[in-house]
C-alpha cells in the first residue's frame, strides 16, 4: 500500500516533463536573452534595450508566455494523455510570473555583467559547466539521444569559442546554440511522447 501510494505523490514530479514543455520552454527563454542581446548590440546606446527595466520587463512578458503556453498544451494534449490533472489550488497567478520573470532577467543581467570581467575561456568553462548540469539533471541522460544533444552543446561551445572574436558575440552565440539545442530537445521528447501514447478515449 505505500509503495502504491508514493507511486500517486511522485506523478506530478514524473510527468512535469514528460512532454518536453520545459525544455522548450527554457529554450525559447535562451532565444529570447539572445534576441535581447542582438537588438541591444544594433541599437544606439540609451535607447530600450540597454535599460535593465526593459529587460526585466521583457522577461516577466516572456516567462508568462511561455508559462500560459506550456499549461495549454499540457491542458489540452499532456493530460487527456496521462488522465492527469492538476489541482485548482496549484494555479500560478500572474503575481507570481511577474515575480518569476523579473527575478529571471535581474539574475540573468547580473551574470552577465560579472561574466565580462571574465576571459572567453574561463566564462566559456562556466556557461559549459552550469548548462551541461542543468541539462542532465533535467533530462537524466535515461536515452542516448539526450547525451547527443549534450555532446552538441559541448562541441558547439567550444567552436565558438575558437571563432568568435569578441566576448559580446560570443555570448549571443552561445544563447542561440544553447537554446536550440533546448528547443531540438524539448521538441523530440515531445514527439516521441505523442507517438508512445494516445487520448484516453482512444484506449482500447
Amino acid at each position: 500500500m505505500d509503495t502504491q501510494i508514493d507511486d500517486y505523490l511522485s506523478r506530478p514530479g514524473r510527468y512535469e516533463n514528460i512532454d518536453g514543455l520545459i525544455e522548450v520552454s527554457w529554450g525559447a527563454m535562451l532565444l529570447g536573452f539572445g534576441f535581447w542581446q542582438w537588438m541591444a548590440s544594433i541599437t544606439p546606446r540609451g535607447s530600450f534595450f540597454h535599460h535593465w527595466y526593459s529587460l526585466i520587463g521583457f522577461a516577466a512578458v516572456l516567462a508568462a508566455g511561455l508559462h500560459s503556453g506550456r499549461l495549454f498544451v499540457k491542458r489540452h494534449v499532456t493530460y487527456t494523455r496521462t488522465g492527469f490533472a492538476v489541482p485548482r489550488r496549484c494555479a500560478v497567478s500572474w503575481q507570481a510570473l511577474v515575480i518569476v520573470g523579473g527575478v529571471a532577467g535581474a539574475t540573468s543581467s547580473a551574470v552577465m555583467t560579472l561574466l565580462k570581467h571574465s576571459g572567453n575561456t574561463s566564462e566559456a568553462m562556466l556557461l559549459w559547466v552550469a548548462s551541461a548540469m542543468f541539462y542532465a539533471l533535467v533530462e537524466r541522460l535515461d536515452q542516448q539521444w539526450k547525451a547527443v544533444v549534450l555532446l552538441a552543446m559541448t562541441l558547439g561551445l567550444l567552436a565558438i569559442v575558437l571563432t568568435t572574436p569578441d566576448q559580446q558575440t560570443m555570448e549571443r552565440c552561445f544563447l542561440l546554440l544553447y537554446g536550440l539545442c533546448w528547443v531540438a530537445s524539448g521538441a523530440t521528447t515531445f514527439a516521441l511522447y505523442l507517438r508512445h501514447s494516445r487520448p484516453a478515449e482512444a484506449a482500447e
